[in-house]
């Protein structure tokens, strides 16, 4: 799934539409500044002329570098306007769903998977109607007919992810296991007792 392309005009036209919905209300406005990791952060996605790269690695605390590997691999998808990259509120969404779950360990094909099904389920909601559309913001759509055959694709990938991910969490229950036994054989221990 790639990113959408648009013109300059419908790009400040979606600004002006998430300013509008998110200053609606304080608490609203509040909420998704705390997804959005501070109102210095909203504010910046809600500038007009867009978000670059640069400021938008620096405001997700990333190297640019690490922006631009998450775009190779297919990992986010901001917004093309007039060739250059302009990132909002979904993206802000997918990286911090990338570090979470590359924080339990997942690899970034696993990491894909999980992303994927997240912007499938989403699709599929709004196609009967529902509201997914800050996980689905910025990525083309697919046809009606091609959304089933990518859902039962990404199903797929998400069941061979979640068996990966079950089995490390076997592997992490016996490694804390094994730690807490170290850590009580170790409290046990009397170093200051002598034998004669």
């Amino acid at each position: 799934m790639k990113g959408q392309t648009l013109t300059p005009q419908e790009f400040v036209q979606c600004v002006n539409a998430l300013r509008e919905s998110f200053n609606s209300t304080p608490e609203f406005r509040q909420g998704v500044a705390n997804i959005c990791g501070g109102g210095e952060v909203l504010d910046a996605m809600l500038d007009p002329r867009g978000l670059g790269l640069g400021r938008f690695a620096e405001l997700m605390e990333l190297p640019a570098s690490t922006i631009r590997h998450f775009l190779r691999e297919g990992l986010i998808h901001p917004y093309t306007v007039n060739g250059k990259f302009k990132f909002l509120l979904h993206n802000i969404i997918e990286v911090r769903g990338i570090r979470q779950w590359q924080s339990l360990g997942l690899t970034l094909d696993e990491t894909r998977a999980f992303l994927e099904a997240q912007q499938v389920a989403g699709m599929l909601i709004e196609s009967e109607g529902g509201g997914m559309a800050t996980v689905t913001a910025g990525v083309e759509k697919p046809r009606p007919e091609k959304l089933q055959e990518l859902k039962a694709t990404t199903l797929n990938r998400i069941r061979e992810a979640n068996a990966r991910l079950t089995e490390k969490h076997a592997v992490l229950g016996r490694q804390l296991e094994a730690a807490r036994a170290l850590e009580k054989s170790l409290g046990e221990l009397d170093i200051f007792s002598t034998t004669d």
